[in-house]
């Protein structure tokens, strides 16, 4: 259980970059929400985003060529399934830890769930970029733990 308690409390820490057709944002946790003022544009940011990986199984690192396979088979189902996806990059606090990731627009929290177990995840990303809140979603019990969030756009 503390194996999971400390890969939780990274989870906490991680912020997320999402290359949207608006252009790219960064998703970060904070201690009071701040509200997403970049609604409009091509990509609808009135909903949920879902964020998921098939990167490092159950946590563990994985061979960066058997990560990024398993990248491209959940963006083939994610397509196969006519879903709108988003390439992102979750990052932790430190940037020594790094996971490519996808951002579903209006994907809901159940199949966010399923989806991430199929892919042997322990948790996926909800940003709710309307009530400034990031979500840390369990994938295999019903362990949820949310945060305020503040998205910035990134302008390099």
């Amino acid at each position: 259980m503390a194996d999971l308690d400390v890969r939780w409390a990274a989870f906490a820490a991680t912020w997320i970059r999402l290359d949207t057709p608006n252009g790219t944002l960064e998703v970060h946790p904070t201690d009071q929400p701040v509200p997403f003022e970049g609604s409009g544009g091509r990509a609808r940011l009135d909903q949920p985003v879902v964020v998921l990986t098939a990167w490092n199984p159950h946590g563990r690192r994985a061979d960066p060529a058997a990560n990024e396979a398993r990248q491209r088979l959940l963006i083939s189902e994610l397509d196969a399934a006519g879903r709108r996806w988003w390439p992102a990059v979750g990052i932790a606090q430190d940037g020594h830890w790094w996971e490519d990731s996808v951002a579903v627009p209006g994907l809901g929290r159940s199949e966010g769930r399923r989806i991430g177990r199929r892919w042997r995840q322990e948790a996926v990303f909800e940003w709710n970029p309307v009530e400034a809140t990031l979500a840390i979603v369990a994938c295999a019990s019903s362990r949820v733990s949310v945060s305020w969030a503040s998205a910035r756009p990134v302008t390099e």
